[in-house]
This record gives structure tokens, C-alpha cells and sequence, in this order.
């Protein structure tokens, strides 16, 4: 999707690094919380990756239509104009999953845990990580403009 909507490589692998960087986060938080590999634990960690890119794409998309002609200014204004909902997004998932943690079935409280590494991670990079990587992206690149000289 990304791909389609800027046809950029510089954005697009921005994205790219974001969601990769995701995946091995949420492998790190299974060790973290000592849930094993299995049937079980991969429903939510393929569910955990498309709402990582979820939350990415919102901030990602703020950023593509920003006004502002520095990158650093654009990163500000994706994170004032989706962040709060980002975060809305995210603390809400919390808060419907939360019963699941008093659960004494394994497969219930497996999910507990792979919803919270899945919020956690995923707000930390789709609120902290990408608006990073799309700031330090060279003036333009992120809108399919070329990138202006720097006067000496």
C-alpha cells in the first residue's frame, strides 16, 4: 500500500525498516514474557504486525500530506495531527484486553501478553521510531519532490 501511495524507495523503505524492526521487537518481547513459538502464539504475532502497521501507516500518511517543507516539521505535525489518535488506538486495545490477564486458560493469557508486546511495540514505533526515520529523510524526498540543495 505504501508503495502505491508514494512510489518514493526513501519512504518506502523507511517503512519497510519500521515494520522489520516490529517483527524482531515482538520476537524480543516472546522472550521477554517466555511464550514459546507455537500455533498459539502466532495468531497474535501475525495480528501484531498488521496493527504495528496500522499504527505506522497513520503517522506515515500524516507525514506524506504535510505542509510544512522541513522533514522535522512534517514529523511534528503527523504526531499532532494522528498521534493522539494512534495513542487512543493503542490504549484502547489495552484496555479491551486487560480482562484477559486474570485468565487461567494458557491460550487466553497468551493472547494477554502478545496484545500487550503488540501495543507496546507498536506504539513505540509508530509514535517514536517512524517520525524519526521520516525526519532524517532528505527535504522532499518523503513527497516525491527532489531534494533541495544545502547552501555552503
Amino acid at each position: 500500500m505504501v508503495t502505491l501511495l508514494s512510489l518514493q524507495p526513501l519512504f518506502v523503505l523507511a517503512m519497510a525498516a519500521t515494520v522489520a524492526s516490529c517483527a524482531v521487537h515482538m520476537l524480543g518481547w516472546m522472550w521477554l514474557t517466555s511464550t514459546s513459538l507455537n500455533f498459539v502464539s502466532l495468531i497474535p504475532l501475525l495480528l501484531s504486525l498488521g496493527l504495528c502497521i496500522d499504527f505506522a501507516t497513520h503517522v506515515a500518511h500524516a507525514h506524506w500530506c504535510g505542509a510544512a517543507a522541513a522533514p522535522e516539521e512534517r514529523a511534528a505535525a503527523a504526531l499532532g495531527g494522528r498521534g493522539a489518535a494512534v495513542l487512543n488506538a493503542g490504549l484502547s486495545t489495552l484496555v479491551a484486553v486487560g480482562t484477559m490477564g486474570f485468565a487461567a486458560s494458557m491460550i487466553t493469557f497468551t493472547f494477554f501478553k502478545m496484545f500487550c508486546g503488540m501495543v507496546v511495540v507498536g506504539l513505540c514505533h509508530a509514535l517514536l521510531v517512524l517520525p524519526v526515520c521520516l525526519s532524517l529523510l532528505p527535504l522532499g524526498a518523503a513527497r516525491g519532490k527532489p531534494a533541495s540543495p544545502v547552501p555552503v
